[in-house]
Protein backbone atom coordinates (compact mmCIF):
# COMPACT_ATOMS: atom_id res chain seq x y z
CA UNK A 1 0.00 0.00 0.00
CA UNK A 2 1.60 3.25 -0.96
CA UNK A 3 2.03 5.47 2.58
CA UNK A 4 2.10 8.72 0.90
CA UNK A 5 -0.81 10.74 1.27
CA UNK A 6 -0.19 11.33 5.08
CA UNK A 7 -1.01 14.63 5.69
CA UNK A 8 -4.08 17.20 4.23
CA UNK A 9 -3.32 17.68 0.39
CA UNK A 10 -0.80 15.56 0.12
CA UNK A 11 2.85 16.89 1.33
CA UNK A 12 3.58 19.75 3.77
CA UNK A 13 3.85 22.14 0.56
CA UNK A 14 0.16 21.30 -0.08
CA UNK A 15 0.70 20.67 -3.58
CA UNK A 16 -2.26 18.05 -3.82
CA UNK A 17 -0.30 16.31 -5.94
CA UNK A 18 0.75 12.64 -6.38
CA UNK A 19 2.73 10.62 -8.48
CA UNK A 20 0.30 7.64 -9.12
CA UNK A 21 -2.96 7.14 -10.47
CA UNK A 22 -6.13 7.40 -10.02
CA UNK A 23 -9.41 5.52 -11.40
CA UNK A 24 -10.36 7.17 -14.82
CA UNK A 25 -13.01 6.00 -15.81
CA UNK A 26 -16.71 5.19 -14.01
CA UNK A 27 -15.99 4.73 -10.95
CA UNK A 28 -17.29 1.72 -8.89
CA UNK A 29 -17.84 2.18 -5.01
CA UNK A 30 -15.12 -0.61 -3.73
CA UNK A 31 -16.85 0.47 -0.19
CA UNK A 32 -18.36 3.09 1.80
CA UNK A 33 -18.31 3.70 5.60
CA UNK A 34 -21.41 5.64 6.83
CA UNK A 35 -20.87 8.20 9.60
CA UNK A 36 -22.97 10.80 11.27
CA UNK A 37 -23.55 13.35 8.61
CA UNK A 38 -21.78 17.02 8.49
CA UNK A 39 -18.55 15.48 7.26
CA UNK A 40 -15.87 17.92 6.23
CA UNK A 41 -12.66 16.25 7.43
CA UNK A 42 -10.15 14.90 4.88
CA UNK A 43 -8.99 11.37 4.84
CA UNK A 44 -5.23 10.50 5.24
CA UNK A 45 -3.65 7.01 4.13
CA UNK A 46 -0.90 5.03 5.81
CA UNK A 47 -0.03 1.55 6.04
CA UNK A 48 -3.56 0.25 4.33
CA UNK A 49 -5.58 2.23 7.03
CA UNK A 50 -7.72 5.63 6.82
CA UNK A 51 -7.96 8.44 9.17
CA UNK A 52 -10.52 10.65 9.26
CA UNK A 53 -12.30 12.79 11.72
CA UNK A 54 -16.51 13.61 12.13
CA UNK A 55 -19.16 15.60 13.25
CA UNK A 56 -20.05 13.22 15.90
CA UNK A 57 -16.69 14.13 17.58
CA UNK A 58 -15.08 11.01 16.50
CA UNK A 59 -11.96 10.17 14.94
CA UNK A 60 -12.05 7.00 12.64
CA UNK A 61 -9.41 4.56 11.96
CA UNK A 62 -11.06 2.59 8.64
CA UNK A 63 -9.24 -0.43 6.66
CA UNK A 64 -8.06 1.08 3.38
CA UNK A 65 -8.70 -1.87 1.76
CA UNK A 66 -11.99 -3.21 2.91
CA UNK A 67 -13.62 -0.12 4.80
CA UNK A 68 -14.08 -2.22 8.14
CA UNK A 69 -13.77 0.14 11.53
CA UNK A 70 -10.59 -0.69 13.33
CA UNK A 71 -11.12 1.76 16.04
CA UNK A 72 -12.46 5.03 16.94
CA UNK A 73 -11.71 7.84 19.39
CA UNK A 74 -14.01 10.27 20.95
CA UNK A 75 -12.61 13.77 21.01
CA UNK A 76 -14.88 16.72 23.24
CA UNK A 77 -16.46 18.27 19.76
CA UNK A 78 -16.84 17.78 16.40
CA UNK A 79 -13.90 17.34 13.94
CA UNK A 80 -13.40 19.62 10.66
CA UNK A 81 -9.39 18.98 10.89
CA UNK A 82 -7.80 16.94 8.75
CA UNK A 83 -5.58 14.02 10.37
CA UNK A 84 -1.77 14.13 9.70
CA UNK A 85 0.25 11.02 10.31
CA UNK A 86 3.93 10.50 11.33
CA UNK A 87 5.70 7.83 13.63
CA UNK A 88 2.80 5.80 14.65
CA UNK A 89 0.74 8.91 15.68
CA UNK A 90 -2.64 10.30 14.05
CA UNK A 91 -2.31 14.31 14.82
CA UNK A 92 -5.48 16.07 14.15
CA UNK A 93 -7.60 18.85 15.91
CA UNK A 94 -11.18 19.40 17.33
CA UNK A 95 -13.36 22.06 17.76
CA UNK A 96 -13.24 21.75 21.84
CA UNK A 97 -9.85 23.45 21.46
CA UNK A 98 -7.64 20.77 21.17
CA UNK A 99 -4.52 19.14 19.32
CA UNK A 100 -4.78 15.25 19.81
CA UNK A 101 -1.90 12.75 19.17
CA UNK A 102 -3.53 9.40 18.60
CA UNK A 103 -1.69 6.01 18.56
CA UNK A 104 -2.44 4.49 15.03
CA UNK A 105 -2.72 0.86 16.58
CA UNK A 106 -5.36 1.41 18.89
CA UNK A 107 -6.64 5.53 18.82
CA UNK A 108 -5.64 5.46 22.73
CA UNK A 109 -4.66 9.11 23.60
CA UNK A 110 -0.44 10.02 23.72
CA UNK A 111 -1.12 13.53 24.39
CA UNK A 112 -3.31 16.57 23.56
CA UNK A 113 -2.27 20.48 23.49
CA UNK A 114 -5.26 22.92 24.62
CA UNK A 115 -5.90 26.07 22.69
CA UNK A 116 -7.99 28.60 23.35
CA UNK A 117 -10.68 28.25 20.52
CA UNK A 118 -12.05 25.66 17.57
CA UNK A 119 -9.11 23.90 15.85
CA UNK A 120 -10.51 23.12 12.36
CA UNK A 121 -6.59 24.30 10.82
CA UNK A 122 -5.19 20.98 9.65
CA UNK A 123 -1.66 20.11 11.48
CA UNK A 124 2.48 19.32 9.49
CA UNK A 125 4.56 17.48 11.13
CA UNK A 126 8.20 18.44 10.03
CA UNK A 127 11.31 16.35 12.04
CA UNK A 128 9.47 16.29 14.90
CA UNK A 129 7.24 19.37 15.07
CA UNK A 130 3.79 19.91 14.83
CA UNK A 131 2.70 23.60 13.18
CA UNK A 132 -1.40 23.95 13.64
CA UNK A 133 -3.66 27.44 13.63
CA UNK A 134 -6.67 27.98 16.04
CA UNK A 135 -9.45 30.22 15.92
CA UNK A 136 -7.69 32.02 18.88
CA UNK A 137 -5.68 34.11 16.10
CA UNK A 138 -2.58 31.84 17.04
CA UNK A 139 0.00 29.49 14.68
CA UNK A 140 1.50 27.33 17.00
CA UNK A 141 4.85 24.89 16.89
CA UNK A 142 4.42 21.77 19.30
CA UNK A 143 6.83 19.03 20.40
CA UNK A 144 5.55 15.65 18.53
CA UNK A 145 6.38 13.75 21.10
CA UNK A 146 5.37 15.47 24.29
CA UNK A 147 2.76 17.95 23.11
CA UNK A 148 5.05 20.47 24.65
CA UNK A 149 4.99 24.10 23.16
CA UNK A 150 7.89 25.67 21.53
CA UNK A 151 6.44 28.87 19.99
CA UNK A 152 2.90 30.82 19.13
CA UNK A 153 2.33 33.73 17.07
CA UNK A 154 -0.17 35.73 16.83
CA UNK A 155 -2.03 36.94 13.82
CA UNK A 156 -5.26 39.81 13.64
CA UNK A 157 -7.93 36.73 12.83
CA UNK A 158 -9.03 32.95 13.11
CA UNK A 159 -6.30 30.86 11.52
CA UNK A 160 -8.78 28.58 10.13
CA UNK A 161 -6.35 27.81 7.29
CA UNK A 162 -4.13 24.79 7.11
CA UNK A 163 0.15 25.60 7.46
CA UNK A 164 2.52 24.35 4.56
CA UNK A 165 6.05 24.33 5.71
CA UNK A 166 9.09 24.47 2.90
CA UNK A 167 13.00 25.22 3.48
CA UNK A 168 12.57 26.56 7.32
CA UNK A 169 9.42 28.74 6.94
CA UNK A 170 5.89 28.09 7.67
CA UNK A 171 2.98 29.49 5.71
CA UNK A 172 -0.36 30.28 6.91
CA UNK A 173 -3.00 32.76 6.23
CA UNK A 174 -5.18 33.87 8.92
CA UNK A 175 -9.08 35.99 8.58
CA UNK A 176 -7.34 39.30 9.26
CA UNK A 177 -6.27 39.36 5.36
CA UNK A 178 -3.01 37.99 5.63
CA UNK A 179 -0.59 35.66 4.63
CA UNK A 180 2.59 35.26 7.26
CA UNK A 181 5.78 33.37 6.95
CA UNK A 182 7.15 32.36 9.63
CA UNK A 183 10.80 30.73 10.53
CA UNK A 184 9.76 27.04 11.52
CA UNK A 185 12.39 27.25 14.30
CA UNK A 186 11.89 30.37 16.20
CA UNK A 187 8.99 31.57 15.16
CA UNK A 188 9.79 35.13 13.98
CA UNK A 189 7.64 36.85 11.28
CA UNK A 190 10.12 36.80 8.20
CA UNK A 191 7.09 38.56 6.27
CA UNK A 192 3.81 39.38 6.17
CA UNK A 193 2.17 40.28 2.95
CA UNK A 194 -1.97 41.86 2.62
CA UNK A 195 -4.61 39.82 0.34
CA UNK A 196 -7.57 41.29 -0.54
CA UNK A 197 -9.84 39.61 1.66
CA UNK A 198 -9.62 36.81 4.72
CA UNK A 199 -7.71 33.44 3.99
CA UNK A 200 -9.33 30.06 4.99
CA UNK A 201 -7.09 27.51 2.74
CA UNK A 202 -4.02 26.29 3.11
CA UNK A 203 -0.92 28.27 0.88
CA UNK A 204 0.25 26.03 -1.74
CA UNK A 205 4.24 26.34 -2.35
CA UNK A 206 5.60 25.82 -6.00
CA UNK A 207 8.38 27.17 -8.53
CA UNK A 208 9.30 29.89 -5.55
CA UNK A 209 5.87 31.04 -5.09
CA UNK A 210 3.07 30.83 -2.30
CA UNK A 211 -0.13 30.58 -3.60
CA UNK A 212 -3.10 31.28 -2.04
CA UNK A 213 -7.19 32.24 -1.95
CA UNK A 214 -8.96 34.57 -0.43
CA UNK A 215 -13.04 35.59 -0.69
CA UNK A 216 -12.13 37.44 -3.75
CA UNK A 217 -9.44 36.41 -5.56
CA UNK A 218 -6.63 34.05 -5.90
CA UNK A 219 -2.83 35.30 -4.93
CA UNK A 220 0.50 34.37 -5.79
CA UNK A 221 3.56 35.98 -3.41
CA UNK A 222 7.32 35.41 -4.02
CA UNK A 223 8.50 32.67 -1.38
CA UNK A 224 11.36 34.52 -0.14
CA UNK A 225 10.28 38.53 0.70
CA UNK A 226 6.41 38.18 0.36
CA UNK A 227 6.21 40.21 -3.00
CA UNK A 228 3.26 39.94 -4.71
CA UNK A 229 4.08 37.69 -8.49
CA UNK A 230 0.17 38.06 -9.46
CA UNK A 231 -3.53 38.00 -8.80
CA UNK A 232 -6.27 36.37 -10.33
CA UNK A 233 -9.62 37.86 -10.15
CA UNK A 234 -10.89 35.54 -12.75
CA UNK A 235 -11.07 33.31 -8.73
CA UNK A 236 -13.53 34.53 -6.48
CA UNK A 237 -15.26 33.01 -3.10
CA UNK A 238 -11.78 30.60 -2.62
CA UNK A 239 -12.08 28.42 0.83
CA UNK A 240 -10.64 25.43 -0.64
CA UNK A 241 -6.72 25.04 -0.89
CA UNK A 242 -4.94 24.87 -4.51
CA UNK A 243 -3.70 21.94 -6.26
CA UNK A 244 -0.61 22.64 -8.24
CA UNK A 245 1.61 20.58 -10.84
CA UNK A 246 4.17 22.02 -13.27
CA UNK A 247 2.62 24.87 -14.78
CA UNK A 248 -0.54 25.20 -14.09
CA UNK A 249 -2.78 25.50 -10.08
CA UNK A 250 -6.27 24.27 -10.29
CA UNK A 251 -8.60 25.79 -7.56
CA UNK A 252 -12.53 25.75 -6.95
CA UNK A 253 -14.73 28.77 -5.91
CA UNK A 254 -18.50 30.52 -4.83
CA UNK A 255 -18.91 32.45 -7.94
CA UNK A 256 -21.75 34.81 -8.24
CA UNK A 257 -23.60 31.62 -6.53
CA UNK A 258 -22.47 29.19 -8.88
CA UNK A 259 -19.32 27.14 -8.38
CA UNK A 260 -16.05 26.97 -10.83
CA UNK A 261 -12.87 24.85 -11.04
CA UNK A 262 -10.52 26.93 -12.64
CA UNK A 263 -6.93 26.10 -14.18
CA UNK A 264 -4.64 28.54 -13.56
CA UNK A 265 -1.55 29.53 -15.23
CA UNK A 266 1.24 29.83 -12.26
CA UNK A 267 3.63 31.86 -14.26
CA UNK A 268 1.09 35.12 -15.25
CA UNK A 269 -2.07 34.31 -13.43
CA UNK A 270 -4.05 34.09 -16.26
CA UNK A 271 -7.07 31.65 -16.43
CA UNK A 272 -6.72 28.52 -18.88
CA UNK A 273 -10.09 27.03 -18.63
CA UNK A 274 -13.00 26.52 -16.04
CA UNK A 275 -15.66 24.07 -15.48
CA UNK A 276 -18.64 24.91 -13.77
CA UNK A 277 -20.69 22.91 -11.00
CA UNK A 278 -24.13 23.07 -9.72
CA UNK A 279 -22.45 24.40 -6.60
CA UNK A 280 -19.81 26.34 -4.57
CA UNK A 281 -16.78 23.69 -4.15
CA UNK A 282 -14.48 24.16 -0.25
CA UNK A 283 -12.89 20.36 -1.44
CA UNK A 284 -9.29 21.43 -2.04
CA UNK A 285 -8.68 19.15 -5.70
CA UNK A 286 -5.96 16.24 -5.84
CA UNK A 287 -4.32 15.49 -9.27
CA UNK A 288 -3.00 12.16 -10.23
CA UNK A 289 -1.95 10.73 -13.74
CA UNK A 290 -3.77 14.22 -15.06
CA UNK A 291 -6.94 13.48 -13.84
CA UNK A 292 -7.97 16.12 -11.27
CA UNK A 293 -10.91 14.90 -8.08
CA UNK A 294 -12.43 17.00 -6.37
CA UNK A 295 -15.86 17.09 -4.45
CA UNK A 296 -19.32 19.81 -4.75
CA UNK A 297 -21.28 21.27 -2.57
CA UNK A 298 -24.20 20.24 -5.09
CA UNK A 299 -23.38 16.23 -3.68
CA UNK A 300 -21.32 15.21 -6.47
CA UNK A 301 -17.31 14.11 -6.79
CA UNK A 302 -16.32 15.23 -10.34
CA UNK A 303 -13.04 13.64 -12.33
CA UNK A 304 -11.97 16.09 -14.85
CA UNK A 305 -8.86 16.03 -17.48
CA UNK A 306 -6.29 18.49 -16.77
CA UNK A 307 -5.32 19.78 -19.95
CA UNK A 308 -9.00 21.30 -20.97
CA UNK A 309 -11.24 20.57 -18.07
CA UNK A 310 -13.17 17.87 -19.98
CA UNK A 311 -15.33 15.89 -17.58
CA UNK A 312 -14.02 12.05 -16.97
CA UNK A 313 -16.53 10.92 -14.69
CA UNK A 314 -18.96 12.47 -11.72
CA UNK A 315 -20.37 10.38 -9.36
CA UNK A 316 -23.70 11.91 -7.23
CA UNK A 317 -23.73 11.37 -3.28
CA UNK A 318 -26.45 11.60 -0.79
CA UNK A 319 -25.12 15.39 0.24
CA UNK A 320 -22.64 17.73 -0.39
CA UNK A 321 -19.25 17.33 -0.26
CA UNK A 322 -16.67 19.59 1.77
CA UNK A 323 -14.06 17.14 1.82
CA UNK A 324 -11.00 16.83 -0.21
CA UNK A 325 -10.01 13.64 -1.88
CA UNK A 326 -6.65 11.66 -1.33
CA UNK A 327 -5.66 9.23 -4.28
CA UNK A 328 -3.78 5.99 -3.74
CA UNK A 329 -2.71 3.39 -5.80
CA UNK A 330 -5.96 3.36 -8.03
CA UNK A 331 -8.16 4.45 -5.37
CA UNK A 332 -9.80 7.72 -4.33
CA UNK A 333 -10.79 8.29 -0.30
CA UNK A 334 -13.17 11.12 0.05
CA UNK A 335 -15.68 11.97 2.72
CA UNK A 336 -19.60 12.76 1.46
CA UNK A 337 -22.17 14.58 3.74
CA UNK A 338 -22.62 11.24 5.83
CA UNK A 339 -19.65 8.37 5.06
CA UNK A 340 -16.78 8.20 3.81
CA UNK A 341 -15.94 6.88 0.19
CA UNK A 342 -13.46 4.55 -1.47
CA UNK A 343 -13.83 4.69 -5.44
CA UNK A 344 -11.20 2.09 -7.69
CA UNK A 345 -11.49 1.10 -11.04
CA UNK A 346 -14.33 -1.25 -12.19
Amino acid sequence: MDCGWSTFHGNNARTGYRDTTGPSDSPHVQWRFEIAPGLRSSPAVANDTVYIGGRDDTVYAVGASNGIEQWQFQAGNWIDSSPAIADGTVYIGSNDGNLYALDTGDGSEEWRFQTRNWVESSPAVVDGVIYVGSHDYHLYAIDAKTGTEYWKVKTGGEVISSPSVHKGTVFIGSRDAHLYAVDATIGAVEWRSKTTDRVYGAPTVSAGMVIVGCEDCLHAFDVENGAECWQCDAVGGVIATAAVHEDQAYIGSFDDGRGYIHAIDIRDGSELWRFQTGNGIVSSAAIADGILYVGCLDSTIYALNTTDGGLEWCYETGGEVASSPTVIENAVYIAGWDSLYCFSEI
